[in-house]
């Protein structure tokens, strides 16, 4: 698990046959080129070409079958972006197993019921986070834990050891590796999160790769991480960035001003951004980004949460122009709208149009469709990925919520205007009811994000005896401004009717996210509705 030194070089061939896997397709026709960068501050650059990857990844599989790990076995990984944990996930899929990330952020009791949840039997996990492991193998059915980058703590396994001897030849192909029934779990933004249940035999996501790999282009790429890959997004855009054979920059913890420097450093060319990490990057001083040259950028993936039309123009000032892709989707249903970079400015809020194969109905209150533009409704989709999607694990009313025919739905309200485009407004279950009138929260967001002063907001409904809920904003001001509560509210009022106005205002230094980068709202929230009784 060493960087390659130059000497080790090799000449690259042609195949004669299929490769068993992709990443032994390059380790054949380029292994050579690099394929994983780590460059932290104050530390050695470490770089692995994909023949050296495709190494240790073989060595990886190798060793979790010699100690009886089958496949459809699922093994789990704890770390920060790394190179091991790159490799341990490709080597967990040449094996045949189910890899389960275990985001940098968990505790001992989400650890346990999540390895629970999936029957893990073994982990891969960084030294500095292994602590919130310690006598894991009482409460669940893991059977080993082995330790890297770092000091082994006594009764675990070091990644040396674990390798030690074991050969790099590829391993057999699992001839009854089925895809798992599992789709992950819900962010859990708005409540606890949902074991999601997909049927293995249906669903492709064909056309979640079309749309992109057109954005994408075959030509060689650099991609830069810009969150954990222990998320679903920034995951999937890694993976894709590796099956398309590029270079891959791991930032091991988001920094703006390092995510800058990298980005020029290696001339990267695409991304994947949430708005909370575009925030950050465009708020860096003028001086700070004038530092770096980062017109390499070919394309960037806007996802994980919301963009607001303000967080679409401070990318504007900062980016290269054409360059925005913004992909509406969940973790239930992939991607499915797409916005393309010169749609955004005459159409603000709008997510975009149906990606190919994807169809949208909206249903309207008396569950009817929707047939007029500007009229909201729940919105449902269907494709050939969907149809896998079958609700959701001892949650019957959520799945039953859900489901409608061959449509599926996560519960947003949208409408469409005449030329086809859609415009999120909110999920169901973040819409305050105030005084019998529904109110989104997305659209009085959009409106307090675009104050001068303010760096980043979440509106949720909190208990007012008078009116059911009230609308409330918990505001993050911009570096070095200082607000007060009428500066938000005398804003929303030139811009709002007055029930969507703020009826109270607080702020605070940051907001709570998970690692996708979706505003963590129930964090906000749940504090004023604990003692809220009956008016829950």
């Amino acid at each position: 698990m060493t960087t390659e030194p130059a000497a080790a070089s090799r000449t690259p061939q042609k195949m004669t046959d299929p490769p068993p896997d992709l990443l032994a397709g390059f380790a054949i026709t380029q292994p050579d080129k690099i394929a994983l960068v780590e460059d932290r501050l104050g530390e050695p650059v470490r770089t692995v070409t994909y023949g050296a990857l495709n190494d240790s990844a073989n060595q990886i599989a190798n060793a979790l079958l010699l100690r009886g790990v089958k496949a459809n076995d699922h093994v789990a990984w704890l770390g920060r972006n790394s190179i091991e944990i790159i490799t341990f996930i490709a080597g967990a899929g040449k094996a045949g197993c189910l890899p389960v990330p275990l985001n940098h952020r968990v505790l001992r009791a989400e650890a346990v019921n999540l390895l629970s949840a999936y029957d893990v039997v073994f982990v891969w996990a960084s030294s500095d986070l292994v602590g919130v492991l310690d006598g894991i193998e009482g409460d669940t059915k893991v059977e080993s834990v082995v330790v890297f980058n770092g000091p082994t703590p006594p009764g675990r396994q070091s990644f040396a050891d674990f390798l030690d001897g074991v050969s790099n030849d590829q391993p057999p192909t699992p001839e009854d590796r089925f895809l798992s029934s599992m789709g992950g779990f819900t962010s859990g933004t708005t409540g606890k999160p949902k074991r999601i249940m997909r049927d293995p035999t249906k669903g492709t996501l064909a056309h979640e790769r079309e749309h992109i790999d057109r954005i994408w282009t075959t030509d060689p790429q650099v991609f830069i991480t810009s969150g954990a890959v222990s998320s679903g997004a920034a995951g999937g855009y890694y993976g894709i960035a590796l099956s398309h054979g590029d270079t891959i920059v791991l930032q091991a913890k988001f920094d703006p001003e390092d995510w800058m420097r990298l980005v020029a450093k290696y001339r990267v060319s695409v991304a994947y951004l949430s708005p909370a990490v575009c925030r950050q990057i465009c708020a860096l001083p003028p001086e700070a980004r004038a530092k770096y040259d980062i017109s390499s950028i070919h394309a960037v993936f806007a996802g994980a949460a919301k963009w607001t039309y303000a967080v679409k123009l401070m990318y504007r000032e900062t980016f290269p122009e054409n360059t925005l892709w913004e992909i509406y989707g969940s973790t239930e249903l992939a991607s499915n709208t797409v916005m393309a970079p010169w749609d955004h400015w005459g159409r603000p809020g709008s997510c975009g149009k149906p990606v190919v194969g994807v169809e949208i109905v909206l249903r309207d209150p008396d569950d009817q469709i929707v047939t007029t533009p500007h009229v909201k409704g729940v919105l449902y989709v269907r494709s050939a990925y969907t149809v896998g999607f079958l609700g959701y694990e001892n949650e019957p009313e959520a799945t039953a919520d859900a489901i409608w025919g061959d449509y599926r739905t996560v519960g947003d309200i949208a409408y469409f205007d005449e030329d086809g485009f859609y415009y999120i407004c909110d999920r169901n279950k973040d819409m305050i009811v105030s005084g019998g009138v529904n109110l989104y929260p997305q659209e009085i967001e959009a409106v307090v994000d675009s104050h001068p002063g303010v760096l980043e907001c979440a509106v949720f409904g909190i208990p007012d005896e008078l009116w059911g809920e009230a609308v409330h904003a918990v505001v993050v001001a911009r570096p070095g401004v200082e607000m007060q509560p009428p500066d938000i509210t005398n804003y929303c009022r030139q811009h709002l009717s007055s029930d969507k106005v703020p009826r109270s205002v607080e702020f605070a230094s940051e907001l709570p996210h998970t690692l996708s980068g979706k505003v963590l709202k129930r964090a906000l929230r749940d504090k004023y509705w604990a003692n809220a009784g009956s008016m829950v």
